[in-house]
């Protein structure tokens, strides 16, 4: 089954022009790791090798180190449930920032929870599962005035499956609780986190 669908794959790609190296192909692996994650069977993981960096990170004192902790961490967002409301400390540290890199930022309780929840949480982050098209989804959406975010999942062979968490902050206009309700909010959450 698997020579047929690489033989496919590769028919499909000859169609549309492009070209394969037979060196450079590597079939018949278990697992391939590409851009910072592991693609297995069993669904699309952090690269073991790229977050355990994390570890070692040290305490940001510059913007531009936050910045680099925060590119890093987003990098994964879909692997840590929350992402935005638990960045949030660390976000608001940057505002009014612009073009400042070796500023000295004020390091405050909130940040360091933050930043110690992002770490664990990168250190721990699950395996997603890949989503089965012939099976209906579940999507859990939660919404207030701190950030959205959502959770989509399926029920595959009896267990629950996370395919992907999303999250963002809430725009200043948004946060104006006369005008979105959290009903609001969390219709708002459905369309822009997944599309």
């Amino acid at each position: 089954m698997n020579i047929q669908r690489n033989y496919a794959e590769i028919t499909n790609l000859r169609a549309h022009g492009l070209k394969v190296q037979p060196q450079k192909c590597r079939l018949f692996q278990k697992e391939v790791h590409y851009l910072g994650q592991v693609v297995s069977q069993q669904g699309v993981a952090t690269a073991l090798e790229k977050t355990a960096a994390v570890r070692e990170w040290h305490v940001p004192n510059t913007v531009k180190q936050v910045r680099s902790f925060l590119g890093f961490a987003g990098y994964y967002r879909r692997f840590i449930p929350g992402f935005s409301k638990i960045a949030t400390p660390l976000h608001r540290l940057l505002e009014d920032t612009t073009g400042a890199k070796i500023a000295p930022i004020q390091w405050m309780e909130t940040c360091q929870a933050a930043f110690d929840q992002l770490k664990g949480t990168l250190l721990e982050a699950p395996v997603l599962a890949y989503a089965d098209f012939s099976l209906p989804f579940r999507l859990y959406v939660d919404a207030s005035l701190e950030g959205l975010g959502a959770v989509l999942s399926q029920l595959q062979e009896g267990h629950k499956q996370v395919i992907a968490y999303a999250s963002r902050s809430l725009y200043p206009a948004e946060r104006n609780d006369r005008i979105y309700s959290s009903f609001k909010l969390e219709l708002q959450t459905i369309t822009p986190l997944f599309i």
